[in-house]
């Protein structure tokens, strides 16, 4: 069952809306008419559609299901209703339900994924979107199957490798808070009772505590700022073109952040040409399912390039992020008419870099958090130890 609001002219005159639960348009034009009002348009309810999160794991799900259903055959509506019926999780019942009653009513279906709140990623709505363009949602589900597998296996690796410094740091912190907010106040009083040096001391145990306390309460604050960071860079392009921009400048993590934004855009541009859709065309798409919003502008410098005359390969000189021997590559698939082929050697090699990175990062975050640790038990230790003993021995 969907919600649905209807326009209706009620039996007395009166102009009015109503939200009717109903499995399809039909059932929520007759259940709005039901005391003889006139019935003007029924469209899905916005603010159902806007209540309905997709999780990854039933967006997975979902993929999956339609990478088996739509090569078997089955019409997109078929599939959907077997989806409906069938899905193991009710999220992703729910979820098909809800595509279902929106494309009945008209809505493309990737304009009823995103009425229906669920926050797919970038390259999984572009993707889709040209698979729906093309006719070719029976290609393009597998691969994007494929895709939310890897990252799933990739995110499982990376948090299974970081439990352990995850532990240790987090035993580090409560540690440096316990000190902070309940150890050294009670040194300081204790201290600050004695005579010579006693004072003195229980200041030095104070301002420790105090820089303890600003140093996490400054970690605290960056974390808390991600989300309104993550907010603004949705609601403006610009802001989040140059904080993008500023994510592929950290060492290591911009190296990553670089290459799987390729493998996005020739993950895209092979199953976008490979579909039939013209050059210009698949960059505009492929700019969407990127995800940085520094490379897609790089990639929509190349489309307005492509559409002024250019050749791919000489459009690739204009740009800032995108790696300039790419265009060396597309200029063979341009000799040899046969790009797709170019697109699928590039996505097939930044797929095996973005491995690679990843690895590396892994294996140096549990050192690196180690390290983390270390320094600051000896801040600690420096901070708080050597002073506490130095005093206690003049006071003796």
């Amino acid at each position: 069952m969907s919600a649905w609001t209807v326009a209706v002219v009620e039996p007395g005159g009166r102009r009015a809306k109503r939200v009717v639960e109903a499995s399809g348009r039909e059932g929520a034009r007759v259940a709005a008419s039901s005391d003889g009002a006139l019935v003007l348009s029924v469209v899905p309810s916005r603010a159902a559609a806007n209540s309905l999160r997709l999780s990854r794991k039933a967006l997975e799900e979902f993929t999956s299901m339609a990478a088996i259903l739509l090569p078997a055959g089955l019409t997109l509506r078929d599939a959907l209703t077997v989806l409906a019926e069938s899905s193991d999780s009710k999220e992703a019942r729910r979820f098909s339900q809800g595509i279902l009653a929106r494309i009945d009513s008209g809505v493309p279906f990737v304009e009823a994924v995103r009425d229906s709140g669920a926050e797919a990623p970038a390259i999984w709505t572009g993707l889709a979107r040209a698979g729906e363009r093309t006719g070719s949602l029976d290609a393009v589900m597998p691969r994007l199957a494929a895709w939310l597998e890897s990252g799933r296996e990739a995110c499982e690796k990376t948090a299974g490798a970081l439990v352990y410094p995850a532990i240790v740091l987090s035993m580090a912190v409560l540690g440096m808070l316990g000190l902070a907010f309940w150890a050294l106040p009670r040194l300081g009083a204790m201290f600050a009772e004695f005579g010579s040096g006693g004072p003195e001391l229980s200041g030095r145990l104070e301002a420790a505590g105090v820089s303890v306390a600003l140093v996490l309460s400054f970690l605290g604050a960056l974390a808390l700022a991600w989300p309104f960071v993550a907010a603004a860079r949705k609601r403006n392009e610009a802001f989040g073109a140059r904080f993008d921009a500023l994510l592929l400048s950290v060492p290591l993590l911009g190296s990553l952040l670089a290459d799987r934004a390729v493998f996005a855009f020739a993950f895209a541009m092979e199953t976008l040409v490979s579909g039939g859709l013209p050059l210009d065309e698949a960059l505009r798409e492929s700019a969407g399912a990127v995800g940085n919003l520094a490379v897609a502008r790089d990639v929509l410098i190349l489309r307005d390039r492509v559409r002024s005359g250019a050749s791919l390969s000489k459009a690739f000189r204009e740009t800032k992020r995108l790696p300039r021997r790419l265009g060396t590559w597309f200029a063979i698939g341009e000799r040899s008419g046969a790009p797709e082929a170019v697109f699928a050697r590039v996505r097939a090699l930044y797929e095996r870099k973005t491995a690679r990175t990843l690895e590396r990062l892994v294996a140096l975050a549990e050192p690196a958090i180690i390290l983390a640790v270390g320094v600051a038990m000896i801040a600690m230790v420096l901070l708080f130890i050597v002073p506490l003993f130095t005093a206690y021995g003049s006071l003796l």
